[in-house]
């Protein structure tokens, strides 16, 4: 009886063994492949940096928990961008295309394809869901670039121009320089190259261009909101910048509704009765 009970118990030793064994090999199988997908999400899927964070800009890429960004980390396909309502994101991408991205804006870093010289056509598709952000194309072929809002694509050519989006897809788009062609999704494309003017899209994809921010569009959306980096380029790296005296005139269009922002709310002070003195 006794030699049996020790026969057993080695043989359950045994398997206990054998399942630890497995155990290790399956978690340094699980550790090689995090170690493998890192890798690759540092070579293959990096496609830029952030230049300059201003406050609380967030990064989220596929499943994974946002992250804080700071200046110098690096930004991924697929990647969800979004910033507080002081937060300012600013990024260079491996084409050397710059962007900024706006406070209380979501963009989302699509498809970033560069292929220098190759023969496979590149091809950078960002998302501006909502919110404000200007965009400065880097080297690949004009044709490569593409802006998808909630109604339109964006078509850029050679370019440095703001656009802003509300989520229903109302949106405007002041060129700094060169052209872009807006396409809203159910209509006819419109050619935008007149630098000074605005041009608006309404969420059925109607156009009109401009002169003035006057409040006859994007109603209740503020200059300083819409064109964050028009109304205020100290806050952008000098790479972001545009054209001082471009810039200075669209300020100049929106005069009214910036000294509407600036000019103090009345007091209404209650009303004193004086006491009869005499009767």
């Amino acid at each position: 009886m006794h030699t049996e009970f020790r026969a057993l118990q080695s043989a359950s030793l045994g398997i206990a063994r054998l399942t630890s064994l497995a155990h290790h090999l399956l978690a340094a199988s699980a550790l090689v492949a995090l170690l493998c997908e890192g890798a690759h999400a540092d070579s293959a899927d990096n496609i830029g940096s952030a230049t300059a964070i201003t406050t609380t800009v967030t990064g989220t890429v596929s499943a994974t928990p946002a992250a804080t960004l700071a200046t110098g980390d690096n930004v991924f396909q697929n990647e969800t961008i979004t910033t507080d309502a002081d937060g300012v994101g600013q990024f260079q991408f491996n084409d050397q295309t710059k962007l900024a991205v706006g406070p209380g804006s979501t963009i989302v870093l699509n498809s970033f394809v560069y292929n220098a010289g190759g023969s496979q056509p590149s091809k950078i598709v960002i998302g501006l869901t909502s919110g404000a952000m200007r965009f400065i194309t880097g080297k690949a072929d004009h044709n490569s670039y593409e802006i998808d809002t909630p109604t339109a694509t964006i078509g850029v050519r050679g370019t440095v121009f703001d656009v802003y989006t509300k989520p229903d897809g109302e949106m405007t788009v002041a060129m700094l320089d060169g052209a872009v062609e807006v396409c809203p999704k159910f209509g006819l494309c419109r050619l935008h190259n007149v630098v000074g003017k605005f041009l608006h899209m309404s969420p059925l994809g109607v156009f009109s261009l401009k002169d003035k921010w006057d409040g006859s569009f994007l109603q209740g959306v503020s200059f300083k909101l819409a064109l964050p980096f028009m109304s205020d380029q100290d806050k952008l790296v000098p790479a972001l910048r545009g054209s001082a005296k471009t810039v200075t005139n669209y300020v100049k269009l929106a005069a009214d509704d910036i000294g509407k922002a600036l000019k103090p709310p009345k007091l209404k002070l209650p009303k004193f009765t004086l006491p009869k003195l005499f009767k």
